[in-house]
């Protein structure tokens, strides 16, 4: 007597696993992803696959100069990978050399301050992601930052860091630095505001009669910020923190509804007026086909919830396996569903 088992048929959405391109800069993330992705979406580990996978995540002159394809596990492959673009003292120092490129502030510049003190932040935040947050901290580096600052600013800096209450020493300069340069931070994105406001007044009234493009309408019809409402940064929705706090969706929504450029999170006609220092810098995202914002990347936002979803997902499969799959030996049920592959059992009948 035979009985037929009706079982669901499961669609996961395909999630390609991220691609190396040979940028050091990004290795240690890139590799930190890459192994999640494919733990979660190769259970089985089998390791001839993980070598596939991995050949396969990799740029081709990657994988033709290193000849990787000789190398018999993934272990080995890493190995190799490692020596050639994971050297981290090499990408500490690429990280703290781009940051001194940046040219010193001249005269009244507000947007220049800003970009300046985000640049600082963004350096941090990669170090931090290295373990090696010593390099930007250190005394040198502290100085070359001070240095680049406006006059006017860095006379104030010097005031502060020189008063006793502050407890300025050369340990912690660098952080209190960061501190007094984001509290500025504020002020100088009024002080563009205010110029912004100012010239906008000069303008003829026939360069008023042109035909308005998306941007400038989406300008025109917000007075103030569409996340919290403050009228100092409505064309910039970088500046405002608690559209930093939202959800990509949420962040997506609040670009779309202002027409800002998703490439510098501000809004503005000419497309010379981007600035391209933001741009995200993960490996998918820099090999994709939509540059985007640092802030408006899905891997540092959707991460976690895309790893939790493919879990689920195997969960489910696997419920569904022991249950109609041998259901009076559920041990070599168990047995079966760690040895098979994956896609075998999703696309599974049992009759």
């Amino acid at each position: 007597m035979s009985r037929n088992y009706s079982l669901p048929t499961i669609k996961l959405k395909p999630t390609s696993l991220p691609k190396f391109l040979g940028n050091k800069r990004d290795f240690y993330r890139w590799k930190r992803d890459w192994e999640a992705l494919q733990k979660q979406g190769e259970p089985t580990g089998s390791k001839e696959v993980k070598k596939a996978q991995l050949l396969d995540s990799l740029d081709e002159k990657i994988t033709r100069d290193l000849r990787l394809i000789s190398y018999s596990t993934p272990e080995d492959i890493f190995q190799i990978l490692e020596n050639r673009y994971g050297n981290q003292t090499a990408i500490a120092i690429e990280i703290v050399e781009e940051l001194q490129k940046i040219p010193a502030v001249r005269g009244h510049q507000p947007r220049r301050i800003v970009e300046l003190i985000q640049a600082v932040e963004k350096a941090l935040k990669d170090l931090s992601d290295l373990g090696n947050t010593g390099a930007i901290k250190n005394p040198l580096v502290t100085k070359s930052i001070e240095m680049k600052l406006p006059e006017v600013l860095k006379k104030e800096w010097l005031v502060y860091a020189a008063d006793k209450r502050n407890a300025v020493v050369p340990e912690n300069r660098f952080d209190h630095l960061l501190a007094f340069l984001k509290d500025q931070e504020n002020i100088y994105e009024q002080l563009e505001q205010l110029r912004e406001e100012d010239s906008s007044r000069r303008e003829t009234r026939m360069e008023q009669r042109h035909a308005r493009t998306k941007s400038v309408k989406a300008v025109d019809d917000f007075a103030s910020c569409v996340v919290c409402g403050d009228g100092k940064h409505r064309k910039r929705l970088y500046f405002c923190k608690q559209f930093r706090t939202l959800t990509l969706n949420e962040k997506r929504a609040a670009v779309k509804k202002v027409g800002a450029c998703s490439k510098c999170l501000e809004i503005h006609e000419d497309k010379s007026y981007c600035k391209p220092g933001f741009l995200c810098k993960n490996q998918s995202c820099r090999s994709g086909d939509d540059p985007h914002h640092y802030y408006l990347c899905p891997r540092g936002t959707e991460w976690g919830q895309k790893k939790t979803k493919v879990a689920e997902s195997i969960l489910r499969i696997k419920k569904i396996f022991l249950r109609n799959c041998l259901p009076s030996w559920p041990n070599i049920a168990e047995m079966y569903f760690q040895i098979l592959p994956l896609g075998f059992l999703i696309q599974l009948r049992i009759s």
